[in-house]
């Protein structure tokens, strides 16, 4: 029999759900969305499978640059860091009043998720010149409608789901099940459009710079955030919905868009030319600039696993969760990355895991060996085929193009290595050689 295949970046990305799930308790409001996005997830996942979409490996990366968005906003809530401000209000919700109805929790997701970070998820997979090309740009849409329809068609399933969450239904819950399945077809089509000309304004600060694009992140976030208020107050959220409009809408920074625009229910003041970027403003940009980590094509020929039990358990059990699991240096609470190579006197396919340093998308990867006399072996894999190498940060990997740094950039990448992992400083007195530092910069 031969090698089990790859797993495809959605079926990555749903592992991660599974894991994140899995670590929830049982009365944590949080496990709603997340419990209701896996399954649409899935549901996705077989519809790419099935070839009802015209760019089906388009779908599929915007699908998990979508998902990554909330399952990084999901890890930041559970270390206790600040997630984006649209998430700290839904997820503030979920530990504040996890009594309300498990639909009102779904909703809040909803509402967060496609009004912030839809139109990011669309910037990471789609260049400048996709927004430029009108043909491409209806089929991105087109596609983007085909997955409205599958979300809108689990309606029904989800509503079971709900009910089988909490019990029989309240009396109103039943009078208003046809209202919520009609509000949730609406909200679909609706946001749409407005995530779609969100995404082209965002495009357009984009092309004008970071600061810019950090600002209308800013005002995006703001008027999700209103939106979010809104329907937190107390009352029938699709009712509310329906009453005050669907999605946010960035006002228009240019050329007027053929896509009609509805108004957005919130208005907060939009960022003012000079007006720099809150943290997190500036920490999207930043996200939107590394790379799109949804997996390429792997790595051809004969896997040979690392001698080392230790070295050959973590990265199994790191690509098997999609960097859920394994994912820091033994017990320390650091993490690390998985660097795929080509051994140079072999061929075969090789794997490691390497402490994560990282700064703006492109990573370090310091051949230290605990400051043994000699270069590692994988440093000459890197040396000898560059361009044959990948980097898993977390779902699936991505290409690489490797160089050593030497001069001003080796010090400044070995200034971040030692503040990631400082037992690097100590290693360099320990060995006579320099201790080579190797820049992994992210094919496009």
């Amino acid at each position: 029999m031969g090698e089990p295949a790859e797993p495809a970046p959605i079926e990555l990305v749903v592992g991660r759900f599974g894991h994140l799930l899995d670590s929830l308790e049982p009365g944590d409001a949080r496990r709603h969305f997340l419990a209701t996005y896996l399954r649409t997830t899935v549901a996705v996942a077989d519809a790419v499978r099935a070839g009802r979409f015209e760019d089906p490996d388009w779908v599929e990366a915007w699908d998990v640059a979508f998902a990554g968005l909330y399952l990084d906003a999901v890890e930041a809530d559970q270390r206790g860091d600040e997630p984006s401000p649209p998430w700290q209000v839904a997820f503030g919700v979920a530990r504040d009043k996890p009594q309300l109805p498990p639909l009102r929790h779904v909703l809040l997701g909803i509402n967060a998720h496609i009004n912030f970070d839809l139109p990011q998820a669309l910037l990471a997979v789609m260049p400048d010149t996709d927004f430029d090309d009108p043909t491409l740009l209806a089929r991105r849409e087109r596609d983007h409608e085909a997955v409205d329809g599958v979300l809108a068609g689990r309606v029904a399933a989800e509503d079971a789901e709900l009910v089988a969450a909490t019990g029989s239904p309240s009396r109103l819950d039943r009078a208003l099940r046809p209202l919520n399945e009609w509000g949730t077809k609406r909200f679909l089509r609706e946001a749409r459009d407005k995530v779609w000309a969100n995404a082209i304004e965002l495009d357009r600060a984009r092309r004008r710079g970071d600061e810019e694009l950090g600002r209308r992140l800013d005002e995006l976030a703001g008027r999700s955030v209103a939106k979010l208020e809104q329907l937190v107050a107390p009352g029938q959220v699709l009712l509310k919905m329906a009453i005050a409009g669907f999605g946010v809408a960035l006002d228009t920074d240019g050329p007027q868009s053929s896509r009609p625009r509805r108004p957005g229910s919130g208005t907060p003041r939009r960022a003012r030319p000079g007006q720099r970027p809150t943290a997190m403003g500036q920490a999207a940009v930043r996200c939107l600039g590394r790379p799109n980590k949804i997996g390429r094509m792997p790595l051809e020929g004969e896997y040979e696993p690392s001698t080392f039990s230790w070295v050959r358990e973590q990265v199994e059990a790191y690509e098997r969760s999609g960097g859920a699991e394994a994912n820091t240096l033994l017990d320390t609470g650091m993490p690390i990355v998985i660097v795929t190579s080509r051994g140079n006197k072999s061929g075969k396919i090789r794997k490691i895991a390497l402490m994560r340093v990282e700064h703006d998308g492109t990573y370090a990867l310091v051949a230290s060996k605990g400051g043994a006399p000699t270069h590692p072996v994988w440093y000459y894999n890197l040396k000898a085929d560059p361009e044959s190498v990948t980097v898993q940060d977390g779902p699936a990997p991505f290409d690489v193009s490797v160089h050593e740094a030497v001069g001003a950039e080796r010090d400044a990448w070995w200034e971040r290595a030692v503040a990631a992992y400082p037992p690097y400083a100590e290693y360099q007195t320990k060995t006579d050689r320099q201790i080579p530092v190797l820049v992994a910069s992210p094919r496009a």
